[in-house]
């Protein structure tokens, strides 16, 4: 018997934490058994899950790997999985590509797959995924900005209060996606990897350029008094140049808290550069310019952005900002997402509940698949034994202090746990730190809302 009836995965809790919590409060409503759990998942997981998990909701399914890391790995032959799909909005050249990374291969294709709407519906038609495993529902994160959730956030008062802000000053957010424009190695690796060599090169050379023209135009704005909150992507890494925007200007703030819907309803203006979270102001009816000082190739251009005026100078930045009083018409919104008189959230929890008590629904898993992926979960159980051996032994020579040693097996063990300690103390770190407080307190604001 499997004791829970959903896993939701989740990756980056600034883009997902909200929207999942809310669809888990309504399954939980109707009686569903629903568990979070953070991807990627570390060496002690082992049998947490295994066998005990009807249906996996994950973040992306892309290739098999996803099918294993994300599914296998953590429960094993899952009856249904759901593929949220957070990445559905993409760039012109990527989304006419059915070979591009973003859309699913393989096994993947077999799994189930949630469109926010008609357009990204058709593409995964076009790209070889069965109408059967699609699902329409509008975009989840889109529901926090209708009137009845539109209470679930703080009011402005409170939380320019909280973060030292000025609220008599004209504030502007600004969105970043120079998630690009300070990579790791490791990072610039998959980089290439989805866009190839020369591409990543360029599209880097272009985030870093933009990045510094854009926060030279902001310099003039908090010379005038203007507030500017900067909002990193989730994957950006920090940047001293950005650091020393804000150690220069009281009213330059780099804020990563609360979600981004949060900020753009209390901000006067939106700025971004690439960001499709355009289309979360456009739908809280916040006015949003779209910043471009270095020409983006037509390729690279957001979808859902094609039509929108794009702001290429200090000057017209200054005109948008005093003059602009409504929100300039995009069609390309609704038919990208599906806004309609139903809650997204709704939609998704009556698909579930429909899908997973219909054995015709199942997601059917090919043999060969899970003898391969038999074969290395083996291999992960018996890596975590070892660590679990080596962590005990450790002890011992701690406890004896041997730990400075010449023995080579002692030194063998002690550089093996300290490999692996940094992966401990992280996944520690997540489990005790103040995202368990952000998930009872989001819980709680639903509760409140809802109930």
């Amino acid at each position: 018997m499997k004791k829970i009836d959903v896993l939701i995965l989740y990756e980056h809790p600034e883009r997902e934490l909200e929207n999942i919590l809310l669809l888990m409060h309504e399954l939980e409503k109707r009686k569903l058994k629903c568990e979070l759990l953070q991807v990627p998942v570390n060496l002690f997981l082992r049998n947490k899950y295994y066998n005990k998990v009807k249906t996996v909701l994950v973040p992306y399914m892309y290739y098999n790997e996803d099918l294993y890391y994300g599914v296998y790995k953590i429960v094993g032959e899952a009856s249904y999985i759901i593929n949220f799909r957070w990445e559905q909005v993409l760039s012109v050249g990527v989304e006419n590509d059915n070979d591009a990374f973003w859309y699913p291969k393989q096994e993947a294709i077999n799994t189930k797959h949630i469109c926010w709407g008609m357009i990204p519906y058709q593409r995964m038609l076009e790209c070889g995924v069965q109408e059967s495993n699609l699902f329409v529902s509008g975009a989840l994160h889109l529901d926090f900005l209708r009137d009845k959730l539109k209470k679930y956030y703080k009011e402005k008062d409170d939380i320019y209060e909280e973060f030292g802000l000025d609220i008599q000053n004209k504030t502007i957010l600004f969105i970043s996606s120079f998630s690009s424009a300070n990579l790791s190695e490791d990072r610039f690796e998959h980089l290439k990897m989805v866009m190839g060599e020369k591409e990543a090169k360029e599209f880097i050379s272009v985030s870093v350029n933009s990045q510094k023209k854009i926060l030279e135009w902001f310099e003039v704005l908090l010379r005038k008094g203007y507030t500017i909150i900067y909002r990193p992507h989730p994957s950006e890494i920090k940047s001293e140049f950005v650091n020393r925007y804000k150690e220069q200007y009281s009213n330059f703030k780099v804020i990563s808290e609360y979600s981004v819907k949060q900020w753009i309803l209390v901000s006067d203006f939106v700025l971004s550069w690439i960001s499709t979270s355009y289309v979360e102001a456009y739908v809280a009816n916040i006015p949003c310019g779209i910043l471009r000082p270095v020409k983006l190739s037509e390729n690279r251009e957001m979808t859902v952005l094609k039509t929108v005026k794009k702001i290429d100078s200090y000057d017209k930045l200054e005109e948008f900002i005093t003059e602009t009083k409504d929100v300039e018409k995009n069609d390309l919104v609704e038919k990208y997402y599906q806004i309609d008189d139903q809650y997204a959230y709704i939609k998704i929890a009556d698909y579930i509940e429909k899908i997973i008590n219909n054995p015709k629904e199942c997601y059917i898993w090919p043999r060969e698949i899970v003898q391969e992926f038999s074969i290395r979960r083996k291999n992960y159980l018996k890596d975590s034994s070892r660590l679990k051996i080596v962590q005990i032994l450790y002890s011992l020579i701690s406890f004896f202090y041997l730990t400075e040693s010449s023995n080579h097996f002692i030194e063998k063990i002690v550089k093996y746990y300290s490999d692996v300690k940094k992966d401990i103390e992280m996944q520690e770190q997540k489990k005790n730190n103040i995202l368990n407080k952000e998930i009872e307190y989001i819980k709680g604001k639903l509760a409140e809302i809802l109930d």
